[in-house]
């Protein structure tokens, strides 16, 4: 590979290193101060969540379900129609 480059190119082998004219050493920063510590606050107890009622998905349904039909009975009764669930025009 080293026949292909040209020359003009110079590898890290190649290259001659002058100690005089090395890179200077790297500067080390002040010592920084530590943080200040934060204050300790006394720990608050947060208050008990409250959670609904649970209820089962059947009796969710039902309640559903229920309300539906009350909800048609009464959209039927104001439109005149009566209360039959089942009439049909």
């Amino acid at each position: 590979m080293a026949r292909h480059r040209g020359e003009g190119l110079v590898s890290q082998r190649t290259l001659a290193v002058d100690s005089e004219t090395g890179p200077p050493p790297p500067v080390e920063p002040p010592p920084a101060e530590p943080p200040e510590p934060a204050p300790v606050e006394a720990p608050t107890e947060t208050p008990p969540r409250v959670y609904p009622p649970v209820v089962s998905s059947s009796e969710g349904l039902w309640e559903r379900k229920v309300r539906w039909w009350r909800t048609r009975e009464r959209v039927e009764a104001a439109r005149g129609r009566g209360s039959a669930p089942d009439s049909r025009e």
